[in-house]
């Protein structure tokens, strides 16, 4: 039924938001300096600390994704009750080490990601943390 396929997607729902995708909301989140941030990636929604958050381009962008990925496989949209993705975020300047080596300043966003993908009655979950600099 796809199980390891679908454990290898919920892995790569956490990378896909890692990556550079995230790069367009990121001063939206640094605004913030930190908090929650949950994908539903069969409808797009984001909620930040439990609140809707329609302004972040992010949740339509992974959508879009999902949908792509699991059509080059032989799984549908359909087989899928859920599919979420919880971000736990923060910001942090960056040292004063690092631009003392000539590095560009900025704010750099933290992640620590959680994925989640329930289909055919198993769950899959895959964890990832990696971080971005604000342009």
């Amino acid at each position: 039924m796809g199980h390891a396929t679908f454990q290898n997607l919920a892995t790569d729902m956490c990378r896909a938001f890692v990556g550079p995708r995230v790069q367009a909301d990121l001063a939206r989140l640094a605004e913030r300096e930190g908090g929650l941030l949950t994908i539903d990636f069969l409808t797009g929604a984001c909620t930040v600390d439990d609140a809707p958050d329609d302004g972040l381009a992010i949740g339509g962008e992974l959508q879009r994704w999902f949908e792509s990925e699991l059509q080059r496989t032989t799984l549908r949209v359909e087989d899928v009750a859920r599919a979420d993705l919880a971000v736990r975020f923060s910001t942090y300047p960056e040292p004063v080490a690092q631009r003392e080596r000539g590095q560009k300043p900025g704010t750099v966003v933290h992640f620590e990601c959680s994925s989640l993908i329930e289909a055919f009655g198993r769950e899959h979950v895959a964890r990832e943390r990696g971080q971005r600099q604000i342009d």
